[in-house]
């Protein structure tokens, strides 16, 4: 056998790493990137869904709490919501969604467990949980499984059902399960970044199958004949004959279902559904029985499938989904309901489906690029990036899931093998101006870069400019105060606000330092009016941040000030540092003294202070009060400053 030829060996290796390139690429771009793509196109779907109105919601919120009284609530207020519901509404089902955990008033809980037994329609929660703590007797597990557990046939794969089991369960009011007549699991999934997308339909908890409440809900106005499980879906076939397939994402340690939302219900409710408030439905309970006029018309929730639940944020129960961080949880099992019984499931993507796809991606960046122009070739892949986005949409909206950026990504790189052999042979003068923009790090001067990249070298000249420094007020104590996200979040408002103000007036941030920005007016504008013009600037820097303050009021952020100082001179604007890297900025006593200037803010409790040398070149077009013989830091003799009231023409400023 011969040896095999370097060439083959290359060849070989190159294709060994390809495959584990795009294999990596694969995995991760699945576990951590489609997640992001999904809640895109839930956000951009979600309109198009609209929720069930035959399902409803009661809900536990702030203005309910206050009306009926200091928290907890006796037991007893919730019988009174379930018998208003089913005895004088007549609703199809009642689903509570809450966990009566530990116990009350005696007397008021033994009247609860009374009332509960008469309830045929109501569906309670009960949670499980797999930290293995279990606060369940034996006698009431027997009981649990023996009255509460579904016959399942489970087809799954034994890794999925080794995995998906819980192994503990959360505490229950004293004999509370010996007195409902149906429960389902209120357990949530929670996503590796906090956010809800999807439900279990069942719970394997110590050798029983407990169904969720949605499903607990469907099974009881749908008695199954049998219910399999399998490694994509569920299927329950009911006493009728009629069958419900729910499509499965199989994880390592559960085998859920992805929730298919509905647009918010009006701007007070993210929900899908319509809401009622708790207290109204008591007050209409009382009412009925004095013989007054409830305040809401029993006959509203009439054959309807209402699901009670908690708002307000005191009870713990608002959610983090893709449709937003405030999400009521009894809308999620609402929701869960609503695409039970309607059916609107969204179906995971398929590996057969998604290496199709995969494959027919590669195919074609390959054929593009080998049979068409760089130009060409360029044009018709984001013609079939665009085509795919939209089909890819398109297919969501009617409920099914494929890949999403993985395709962009496996062309990517399939892109950047292909290319790598034409960019490595780059002609010398795309070489210089490539080298030449990794020197620079400042955006504003790109354009001086690529016309004069030859001349990129350390140095640069003298030249008049305008210098402004704006700084945070007690930037220092706020940052001490508040979280370094919450400090990192406020910077870049801030900074995002400036930015454009400055660039409108032909400046450029040179720096930022800090919370401070050092901008720079007079130079690559070439402009004969950037003393004026930072004035102008430092004005309207200063009425933004008014604007801005109000906005942070209410959202009870940190209301911060800006001191600005401004100063015109020589300054020295060039490249500095080494000849492999390389920082365009401004320096000198014009720099400095602006710097110490802004800082005369804080003395003079001003916002806006200008040198004399900037003065005299806008006196007739501002309104000052002169502040004479100060004291600068590294100056020897005294200097005038000058605060800005106003400016006196202001049609000059637009």
């Amino acid at each position: 056998m011969k040896p095999l030829k370097r060439s083959t060996i290359n060849l070989l290796l190159v294709i060994v790493l390809l495959i584990f390139a795009f294999s990596v690429l694969y995995m991760v771009s699945t576990k951590c990137f489609e997640r992001t793509f999904y809640d895109l196109f839930t956000k951009i779907t979600v309109s198009q869904s609209k929720a069930s109105g035959d399902i409803v919601t009661v809900v536990i919120d702030d203005e309910s709490i206050k009306k009926i009284g200091g928290w907890p609530w006796v037991r007893t207020y919730y019988t009174d919501i379930f018998e208003f519901l089913e005895n004088y509404s007549h609703s199809k089902l009642i689903i509570f969604d809450a966990i009566i955990s530990i116990n009350g008033d005696a007397q008021a809980d033994a009247q609860f467990l009374k009332n509960l037994k008469g309830l045929d329609s109501l569906i309670v929660g009960i949670d499980f949980n797999k930290s293995d703590k279990s606060f369940i007797r034996p006698q009431d597990l027997e009981y649990l499984k023996k009255n509460f557990a579904l016959e399942i046939l489970d087809n799954r794969s034994e890794k999925f059902q080794r995995h998906s089991g819980y192994s503990g369960f959360n505490s229950l009011l004293d004999d509370y399960i010996y007195h409902i007549n149906a429960a389902g699991a209120a357990t949530s999934i929670l996503d590796s970044d906090g956010l809800i997308r999807r439900f279990e339909p069942v719970i394997n908890f110590q050798g029983g199958y407990y169904p969720s409440l949605p499903l607990s809900a469907y099974l009881k106005l749908n008695p199954a004949q049998i219910i399999i499980i399998n490694d994509n879906n569920y299927e329950i076939v009911d006493k009728e004959g009629h069958s419900l397939t729910i499509p499965l994402v199989q994880e390592a340690d559960s085998s859920s279902q992805l929730i298919h939302w509905y647009k918010p219900y009006n701007k007070e409710n993210w929900g899908g559904h319509k809401q009622y408030k708790a207290w109204e439905i008591l007050e209409s309970f009382e009412n009925i029985k004095n013989g007054k006029q409830p305040l809401v018309n029993p006959a509203e929730f009439k054959d309807k499938i209402v699901v009670i639940g908690a708002t307000s944020p005191f009870l713990h129960d608002i959610k983090n989904t893709p449709i937003s961080q405030n999400f009521p949880g009894v809308d999620i099992q609402a929701t869960a309901v609503d695409n039970m019984f309607n059916q609107n499931f969204i179906n995971a993507p398929k590996l057969s489906l998604n290496l199709l796809i995969l494959g027919m991606t590669l195919l074609l960046v390959l054929l593009i690029t080998k049979y068409f122009s760089n130009t060409t070739s360029a044009v018709l892949i984001l013609l079939l990036a665009f085509s795919y986005f939209y089909i890819a949409l398109f297919a969501f909206s009617k409920g099914v899931m494929v890949i999403i950026i993985t395709p962009y990504l496996f062309a990517l790189l399939a892109l950047i093998v292909l290319y790598a052999y034409k960019f490595s042979m780059e002609d010398t003068k795309k070489q210089k101006l490539r080298v030449a923009m990794e020197k620079y790090v400042n955006t504003d001067i790109v354009s001086e870069i690529i016309q004069h990249s030859e001349e990129v070298k350390l140095g640069g000249k003298k030249t008049e400019l305008t210098v402004l420094l704006a700084d945070i007020r007690g930037f220092t104590r706020i940052s001490e105060t508040l979280e370094p996200d919450r400090v990192s979040d406020l910077l870049n408002e801030y900074f995002a606000e400036m930015l454009p103000i400055i660039g409108k007036h032909n400046g450029n941030v040179n720096k930022f330092i800090g919370d401070a920005i050092l901008a720079v007016f007079g130079e690559s504008t070439k402009d004969t009016n950037h003393p004026k013009n930072a004035i102008i600037c430092a004005f309207e820097m200063q009425e933004r941040i008014k604007e801005l303050r109000k906005k942070w009021k209410k959202e009870n952020k940190p209301l911060i000030g800006i001191s600005i100082g401004i100063n015109t001179g020589l300054s020295f604007i060039g490249n500095i540092g080494t000849a492999d890297k390389m920082e365009y900025t401004v320096i000198g006593d014009t720099v400095n003294v602006a710097c110490r200037i802004e800082a005369q803010n804080r003395h003079f409790n001003t916002q806006i202070l200008i040198s004399e040398t900037t003065y005299n070149r806008v006196k007739n077009f501002v309104d000052v009060i002169k502040i004479s013989e100060v004291e600068i830091r590294g100056r020897e003799k005294h200097i005038n400053i000058y605060e800005v009231i106003d400016i006196l023409n202001k049609d000059e400023t637009r």
